[in-house]
């Protein structure tokens, strides 16, 4: 049985792709031979893969992808993915001009950019209205306090491996066992509290996600340092 559940699905995915080349050609206003030229194979193995009796070949549709721009997933899911498309257009005129090490930076600059973006987001949603409230906030606001937990916290993890696959559940169910050390408390004047922490945790039930979370945790020492700078001047002495 099992066997030919496996066998129906390779049916299934053979055909198609057998149609969806079937309709590229016909897109492009191919015949078989022309298309078959283009492929470097004859006009009965066009047919034979349009039919379903055989699928080509992964270089194939390697080709088909180098000289038309459509993507591998057109023929498994039936539609183009522009982002998928553009990706593999780049990677392929990177390695072709063996450019792989600049569009790796350029990559790199947007996912650090990104990040600096969803920190600045993170953080300042603990932030609250008009000036009045944010300059009593900076002093004794909760918010202020949920961010010196926050920081101990990611510190607290900063040497543990939990941190490299974080997510919104995890993220929480840590922080609902972490207890601020004796020692942090009397430096910050028994100013923080276990109130603290649970403002934290109910602030990340209610806004945190699984990619911000694991944002917090993409780049520590970056991380620490933003929350540094966003609270009063006495605290960020203190940290």
């Amino acid at each position: 049985m099992f066997y030919a559940i496996i066998l129906v699905i390779l049916v299934q995915r053979t055909n198609m792709i057998g149609e969806q080349l079937k309709k590229l050609r016909k897109d492009f206003n191919l015949t078989q031979a022309q298309l078959g030229k283009e492929l470097g194979v004859g006009q009965r193995t066009v047919s034979a893969w349009e039919a379903g009796v055989n699928e080509p070949p992964a270089s194939v549709l390697i080709t088909i992808f180098k000289t038309w721009g459509v993507t591998p997933t057109y023929f498994l899911l039936g539609k183009q993915d522009e982002l998928e498309y553009l990706l593999g257009r780049v990677r392929i005129i990177a390695e072709e001009e063996h450019k792989e090490k600049e569009l790796v930076k350029i990559l790199e600059s947007f996912i650090q950019k990104y990040h600096f973006e969803q920190l600045n987001s993170i953080v300042r949603s603990f932030k609250i209205g008009d000036l009045a409230k944010q300059i009593s906030e900076a002093w004794s606001g909760k918010g202020e306090r949920m961010l010196i937990v926050l920081y101990y916290f990611i510190e607290h993890l900063e040497s543990q491996e939990a941190h490299q696959k974080i997510d919104k559940k995890l993220f929480i169910d840590i922080l609902k066992k972490f207890k601020i050390p004796k020692k942090i408390q009397v430096k910050h004047l028994f100013t923080l509290s276990s109130k603290d922490k649970k403002n934290l945790i109910e602030w990340a039930e209610n806004n945190l996600d699984d990619l911000d979370a694991a944002t917090l945790f993409a780049d520590i020492p970056k991380t620490k340092n933003f929350i540094q700078k966003e609270v009063n001047f006495l605290n960020r002495h203190l940290l």
